[in-house]
């Protein structure tokens, strides 16, 4: 064996070695109940919390989960379980008004009592649901056009954001604040077809958001074009036909 092989062989074993070693301390971590685990909670809607989790393993653990609100204590045990494939996934936790404001402190333990403990900031981490009822206006005289919605929260301290194209177009967007829950695009294209989404957020009034609704349903509206000269010399020999099929039956009418 030439030195130049001897030293690709001896790479080679070192590559091997250290996929085997790292093998080894993931399969360890796995079966002594060590996967890496972390907590991650979200205010939906600001109707309540769900406080989710995810292993970096394959070994399965059920997890069992407490949390408390600020410095409320004790701890409390979750009082209902999100569940995917037999195994707890997750913890819906109830939520009151302000809620955001305090930190969450939680409790995961796994079947053999491995522990971790999180201390997680919510006023971030509002998720609202999409906007709603999306509906379109255009004003002909002008050439703009109107898009109404409905938000999906009572809540008077929002923004929203708009996005539009025209057809196959490029996206086009607007940031609305002060719980506005409409917006004017002006000089729109006629004879061409518009898509719409409206997506909102907790706006920095009340403690900005970093996370911002899933966009809304899509609309698409249809912009009418102006009748040719052919289409209007069209209507007036037909409103002319008309006229005169009138007068021709009112004109014994008359005479009798």
């Amino acid at each position: 064996m030439t030195a130049e092989q001897t030293k690709q062989y001896t790479e080679q074993m070192a590559v091997i070695t250290a996929i085997v070693l790292l093998t080894a301390v993931v399969v360890i971590k796995c079966t002594s109940g060590m996967c890496y685990v972390e907590v991650s909670c979200l205010v939906i809607n600001l109707e309540h919390m769900d406080c989710t989790w995810k292993q970096d393993c394959r070994l399965q653990l059920n997890y069992t989960f407490q949390s408390r609100l600020g410095s409320r204590p004790p701890f409390r045990d979750c009082p209902q379980y999100l569940r995917e494939g037999g195994y707890n996934v997750g913890c819906r936790l109830p939520y009151k008004i302000n809620d955001k404001f305090s930190s969450l402190h939680t409790r995961l333990s796994g079947d053999n009592n491995v522990t971790k403990e999180q201390t997680i900031q919510m006023k971030e981490r509002v998720k609202l649901n999409p906007p709603l009822n999306l509906s379109v206006v255009v004003n002909s005289t002008n050439l703009e056009l109107w898009l109404y919605w409905n938000t999906s929260t009572k809540s008077t301290c929002t923004e929203s954001e708009v996005r539009y194209r025209k057809q196959d177009d490029q996206w086009h967007s607007a940031i609305i604040q002060m719980s506005a829950t409409s917006h004017s695009i002006p000089f729109i294209f006629q004879n061409h077809q518009y898509e719409l989404q409206v997506r909102t957020r907790v706006s920095h009034f009340c403690g900005e958001s970093m996370f911002w609704s899933d966009w809304s349903a899509p609309i698409f509206y249809h912009v009418p074009g102006k009748r040719n000269a052919t289409a209007r010399i069209a209507d007036l020999h037909a409103l002319i036909y008309l006229a005169s099929v009138g007068l021709g039956w009112l004109w014994p009418q008359w005479m009798l």
